[in-house]
């Protein structure tokens, strides 16, 4: 059997100090004459049997704390009054205590506040610097190699390109000579591999020979050959400027390719530094069409760098149509 509630204890309950005990406190109370009646006479309940109601009916698990104060012994009818008050408080306050007890705990709910129908839109700016999905982060070594280029909206023409115009003299004319040239490749312009693939018009019922020179001394030659397609077996050195021709011979009769009043016919093989240049973008930014037009333009790679400057464009990447237009009207080295 369950013993009387102290005097201490019914205070504990009302001051809300009760702790753990206070659902087997109220239970006793609620079921116990004789502690109703010690608590008539030590509890001023007259003013707070509505508060604890209340408090207790919301599911509080502790009476509300209300300050200590003089204690007025109240008559007989109104110590009647509080005691049903106090019984009814612990009737309604009793079932939602051993519901709230025996329910399982309801999973924490973070609720996102709504902002007001009239509060201002936030609106967060686009970022300075666009960049094409699937395309990475570019390394920070390139993005200034970007930024200078986009800030002047034009790439100019690199020497090693200027150098292949072959100057007019006694025998040929410029390049820019109106007539009209061999399909001769490559031809005035900067190529990537040191051993390129030469291409020329091979008359049916010819043989060609190819001859291949550095400031007038022969580097290599092919073998006579039919066909107009020839790659050499061995690697040219880079960062130099050559010159070709194809002698072409039938019976006894020989013709050079290019003629006069054409100009040789100049390439130069890409420096070793170039292409390393070149190899770690492409490792690197192998997407980024504009990193890579502007590489391959400051290498003298022209074809090339149109066609990424081309490709950065038709992905709406607008720096990209000033430089390719810059490109274009670099001027004529070749056919």
């Amino acid at each position: 059997m369950t013993p009387h509630a102290s005097r201490e204890q019914l205070i504990a309950l009302r001051e809300g100090r009760a702790g753990a005990a206070t659902r087997e406190l109220l239970n006793h109370v609620a079921g116990c004459a004789e502690c109703q009646r010690t608590a008539q006479e030590t509890l001023d309940v007259s003013s707070d049997a509505r508060a604890l109601a209340e408090s207790l009916a919301a599911g509080e698990t502790e009476a509300p704390r209300v300050e200590p104060r003089v204690r007025r012994r109240p008559s007989r009818a109104i110590r009647w009054i509080a005691a049903a008050a106090i019984i009814a408080a612990l009737a309604v306050a009793i079932p939602f205590l051993w519901r709230r007890a025996n329910s399982p705990k309801a999973p924490h709910v973070v609720t996102k506040p709504v902002p007001p129908p009239d509060a201002p839109r936030v609106i967060t700016p686009p970022s300075q610097t666009r960049q094409v999905q699937g395309t990475p982060a570019r390394p920070e070594r390139w993005e200034s190699v970007v930024r200078e280029a986009t800030a002047s909206g034009a790439l100019q023409m690199p020497g090693v390109l200027l150098a292949l115009r072959t100057p007019a003299d006694m025998f040929r004319a410029s390049a820019e000579d109106p007539a009209a040239a061999p399909d001769m490749r490559p031809f005035g312009e900067v190529v990537e591999s040191d051993r390129p693939r030469f291409r020329w018009p091979a008359p049916a019922g010819a043989t060609s020979t190819v001859i291949v020179g550095e400031q007038g001394a022969i580097v290599t030659q092919s073998p006579a050959l039919q066909a107009g397609l020839w790659t050499p077996a061995a690697a040219l050195p880079r960062g130099k400027t050559y010159t070709w021709q194809v002698e072409l011979r039938r019976g006894e009769e020989t013709e050079m390719l290019p003629a006069p009043p054409v100009p040789m016919a100049r390439f130069h093989v890409l420096s070793a530094a170039a292409k390393a240049e070149l190899d770690a973008v492409r490792a690197a930014a192998p997407r980024d069409h504009l990193l890579l037009g502007i590489v391959y333009a400051r290498s003298g790679l022209r074809g090339d760098a149109v066609r990424e400057l081309t490709e950065a464009a038709r992905d709406g990447v607008s720096e990209a149509r000033p430089l390719l237009e810059s490109v274009r009207n670099w001027p004529h080295t070749g056919r």
